[in-house]
C-alpha cells in the first residue's frame, strides 16, 4: 500500500502505470529475498527495495498490457 502510494504521489497524472510499477517493484524485490537465507525475508526485501537499481529493472520486469 504504502509504496503504491508513494509512486502514485510522485506522478499524479499515471497512476495506473505507477500502480503496475509498485507491484512490480514489489514483486522483484520480493523475489530476490526469497532466495536469500530463511529468516531473514523481511530484512532482506526492505534492503532490497533501497538497493533497487534501473538496471535491474530492465533485466527483471515482466508485464504486459491487457
Amino acid at each position: 500500500g504504502a509504496l503504491c502510494a508513494a509512486f502514485c504521489a510522485a506522478n499524479p497524472e499515471g497512476r495506473l502505470q505507477d500502480a503496475v510499477a509498485a507491484a512490480c517493484l514489489m514483486g522483484l524485490c520480493g523475489e530476490q529475498a526469497a532466495k536469500g537465507s530463511l529468516g531473514f525475508f523481511n530484512e532482506l526485501l526492505i534492503e532490497n527495495l533501497l538497493d533497487f537499481t534501473l538496471g535491474q529493472w530492465e533485466k527483471g520486469a515482466r508485464y504486459g498490457l491487457l
